[in-house]
Order: structure tokens, then C-alpha cells, then sequence
């Protein structure tokens, strides 16, 4: 949560957010939501897609009971999300090209990018399921 407190970090970036398993336990724990324009509810062991793109003002939230894909152009590059709760395939991946980078666990795996050149800045997950404190994990 305190992460994202930061607006001038978040200026020119791309949060992608995709979960994995069963993230609706502490998902409402998560109070950066609404910071990042986020107001969907996630029921239990539901997919979940979020896109927050800071420079275009964009922000794209899909929660869906069975797996959801979907893509983000930018530029002439693709992201690939894909989200799957533990019913529906249980995964998580974000790719840009071949690339993977979710980490593929448990709850919320964040991958955050430059807008212009589409680098990594930053990947890591929450497990919103056993973690309240929703702990930022990087492995």
C-alpha cells in the first residue's frame, strides 16, 4: 500500500496488475485502489486484470469467474495479461514479447514499466490470501 503512495514515481509508468489462485481475501486490504483509479470488487477465487497507465490517463479493470486474457498496446508493442483463479487454471503471466513478468504467485502479481521504452521498473506480488499485511514479495 505504501508503495504506490508516491504520485510523481508513478507519473510515466504502466501498472499491470494480474492474480493468480484466490486473491479476494484481503483484496479489500489493498487501500491504493483508489489511488490508482481501481473500484472493482473480486469475489472468491475470481481472475482479475487491471491496466493503469498513468501518461494516457487509462485505467481497465476486468474481473471474470473463468480465465480472462487480454492485451495493452503500446506503441507497437503488445503486453499479454492472463489471469486465472484457482478453478479456472491458476496463473498469472504478463508478457511483452516472449518475456515473462509475473512471478506467478498467489494473490496480486504487479509488473510496473516505462511508458516510453516499456522497461521493467519493477515486478513483485502481494498474496492476498494469507497475507493482511499484504507484504511486497520479490522472487
Amino acid at each position: 500500500n505504501e508503495y504506490f503512495k508516491n504520485y510523481k514515481f508513478l507519473k510515466n509508468k504502466i501498472i499491470v496488475i494480474s492474480s493468480k489462485d484466490e486473491p479476494s481475501k484481503y483484496f479489500n486490504l489493498f487501500t491504493s485502489k483508489s489511488l490508482l483509479g481501481l473500484n472493482e470488487s473480486v469475489l472468491y477465487r475470481n481472475s482479475y486484470v487491471a491496466v493503469i497507465d498513468f501518461k494516457r490517463k487509462f485505467v481497465f479493470e476486468h474481473v471474470d469467474k473463468d480465465k480472462y486474457c487480454c492485451s495493452y498496446q503500446v506503441k507497437k508493442k503488445f503486453i499479454d495479461i492472463l489471469s486465472s483463479g484457482f478453478d479456472s487454471g491458476n496463473k498469472s503471466s504478463i508478457k511483452i514479447d516472449e518475456n515473462e513478468f509475473s512471478l506467478n504467485h498467489r494473490g496480486l502479481n504487479f509488473a510496473i514499466f516505462h511508458y516510453k521504452t516499456l522497461d521493467l521498473i519493477d515486478k513483485f506480488y502481494c498474496d492476498t490470501y494469507a497475507d493482511k499485511t499484504l507484504q511486497i514479495i520479490r522472487n
